[in-house]
């Protein structure tokens, strides 16, 4: 009985000395091949991202799951020590965008500058809608035209269902007006002996449509104060109103999809105009040195705006710009010497040579992400600019492009301090201006001369 009693204990004693020596490994293959050396393999480092912890190099035994400094797995290290932990995201503000009556604004959002991953998404806000207004019919008279009723809205403006224009009693628009046959009806080529102050194009000439107001139709003209346009027309030739310095209305109805380059440059008596909506292009100089325009609404349609197409509109306070626009022309801006604000949408890829040179009153500006090229003498001029931001998509500032902006002593650029020293920089690209710094995501650079330190 003793000797069973004794074979037991012995039993127990060897089972959990087993046991214990088992519990130290992580598993029985490890127990016994691990006595023998470790089955060493190779854990290649990994950088750490936004969002995701990166891994230092090491030696992993693939039996017990060891993780060691050297080949030989002789120095054992903790698989916490190699881990390297996820670097955040970098947040950039994705500003609100306040609704209008047809378009939908945004909440303010943020997204990774250095991954592009949102982080708060922007909310959509709804269209206000708009709130009509009539505008009430009148008839016409022997030599005034009547209008159909029609409405606009009471908050932005728009109009809702166009007025339509009734003709005089006593002629079917102006007399004694020069036309021309083309492919469709007929074109208005010129005012002929018409010396009418209030012009009225008329639908139809000869029995058939007129369809257009060719090129430098009425250039020059000073005897006429306003013009109505049929909606028989569809397109208005290149300076077609082009000096016409004392033009103060006109109407452009809706069936007008084409205005050409330099179409009513110099009206300096005009305050406002309203585009029609499906217009695509702004052509080159179609309102340069129209000193008292105030407002303009540029059509959501619109792609381009090019080159001088609001040159020296030295009226003009603010000007909306909408997402439909990708690309600004050279100097679109220039010499709008009162603009204060101006938000160049996200959809711009290319701004041409100088295309806010002189824009004096001009404070705050944001180059959209797409844009690579910062073109020469592109805020030439622009005194009152205090804040500027550049995105880490621009790779190249020309020549004079902050010139004279004498308020503007910091550049905010998006990237780090080594990305900025890639960007290749024209000559005199910040003479007589007060950049001293520019502030970078990791820190400030110091400008001196050419040079950072």
């Amino acid at each position: 009985m003793r000797k069973h009693s004794a074979v037991w204990l012995f039993v127990c004693i060897s089972l959990i000395v087993f046991l214990f020596v088992l519990s130290s490994c992580s598993n029985i293959t490890s127990f016994f091949m691990c006595s023998n050396g470790h089955t060493i393999e190779e854990v290649l480092a990994k950088d750490s991202t936004c969002s995701e912890h990166g891994l230092s190099h090491a030696w992993r035994c693939s039996v017990c799951d060891k993780y060691f400094e050297d080949e030989e797995g002789k120095i054992e290290i903790s698989y916490s020590s190699l881990v390297i932990p996820a670097k955040g995201h970098t947040p950039v503000t994705d500003y609100a965008v306040e609704p209008t009556c047809i378009v939908e604004g945004r909440t303010e959002g943020s997204h990774c500058s250095v991954c592009g991953e949102i982080i708060t998404k922007q909310e959509v806000v709804p269209a206000f809608g708009h709130v009509p207004v009539v505008d009430a019919a009148y008839p016409p008279t022997f030599d005034t035209i009547g209008k159909t009723e029609g409405s606009h809205c009471s908050r932005c403006g728009a109009t809702i269902v166009p007025q339509v224009d009734i003709p005089a009693l006593g002629a079917q628009g102006s007399t004694n007006l020069s036309f021309i046959e083309n492919n469709s009806g007929y074109s208005v080529t010129g005012i002929g002996t018409c010396t009418d102050t209030n012009i009225v194009i008329p639908s139809i000439y000869n029995g058939k449509t007129v369809t257009r107001i060719d090129n430098s139709a009425f250039i020059n003209c000073l005897g006429f104060t306003s013009i109505s346009i049929p909606d028989t027309i569809t397109s208005i030739g290149e300076f077609a109103f082009s000096g016409c310095s004392n033009l103060k209305s006109i109407n452009i109805p809706e069936s007008v999809t084409k205005i050409e380059s330099g179409a009513f440059r110099g009206c300096s008596s005009l305050t406002s105009i309203e585009l029609p909506s499906g217009i695509t292009k702004i052509y080159p100089s179609t309102f340069q040195l129209c000193a008292g325009l105030t407002e303009i609404v540029i059509p959501d349609k619109v792609t381009v705006i090019d080159s001088y197409a609001f040159s020296d509109c030295v009226g003009l306070v603010s000007i909306d710009i909408p997402n439909s626009v990708t690309k600004i022309g050279a100097r679109v801006f220039a010499g709008c010497s009162n603009i204060k604000e101006l938000i160049i949408p996200r959809t711009v890829q290319s701004i041409g040579n100088g295309a806010f040179f002189g824009c004096a009153m001009l404070q705050k500006i944001e180059i959209p992400s797409g844009i690579k090229y910062l073109d020469n003498n592109l805020f030439n001029g622009c005194s009152g600019i205090n804040e500027l931001i550049i995105p880490t998509s621009v790779t190249s500032i020309g020549k004079s492009v902050f010139e004279g902006c004498n308020k503007l002593t910091t550049l905010t650029y998006y990237g780090t301090k080594a990305q900025w020293l890639l960007i290749s920089v024209g000559d005199y690209w910040r003479i007589n201006s007060a950049i001293t710094y520019v502030e970078c995501k990791n820190g400030r650079l110091t400008v001196k001369g050419g040079l950072y330190d």
